[in-house]
């Protein structure tokens, strides 16, 4: 029996790397988001943001990166950061619609961008989706009262 050669070990390296990268993707990108949380205890919010973002990209059915990553930039309270809060949590919610974390975040999002109608709408699919909830069930009835007022 004859030793690989050097070549055909490298192919089989990358192969396994490959290999393991696409079978544990979801394993990895839980281990971000842990590193996140780390980064967040910290105070290091754009770093923590990176690494939710990087675990999205591996795991786009994360229901903890997609709640994380709009929280945390939820929190900027900017126009570009409460866009690109709700474009993520619309592509989530696209393959996982019935996500109250998420739906509720996307609310929160269109709460600050005083956008009370769809605020209200996510609050409601929420609700419905997770009843014991109570601060879904306080923002629902506050937002009644302010969605009357809106044109949105």
């Amino acid at each position: 029996m004859n030793a690989f050669t050097r070549p055909r070990r490298f192919r089989m390296a990358i192969t396994g790397i490959v290999l393991a990268a696409f079978l544990f993707r979801s394993q990895v990108a839980q281990a971000l988001v842990v590193r996140g949380d780390d980064f967040m205890y910290r105070g290091e919010s754009a770093t923590a943001l990176a690494h939710y973002s990087r675990a999205l990209r591996l795991d786009p059915n994360s229901s903890i990166a997609a709640d994380r990553y709009v929280f945390v930039q939820m929190e900027r309270h900017t126009g570009t950061a409460l866009r690109s809060c709700i474009s993520t949590a619309n592509a989530y919610l696209l393959k996982n619609p019935n996500d109250a974390t998420v739906l509720g975040d996307r609310a929160m999002c269109y709460l600050l961008q005083r956008r009370y109608a769809r605020a209200l709408r996510d609050f409601r699919a929420a609700v419905r989706l997770s009843p014991g909830t109570r601060q879904y069930v306080i923002a629902t009835h506050v937002l009644r009262r302010l969605a009357k007022g809106s044109n949105d």
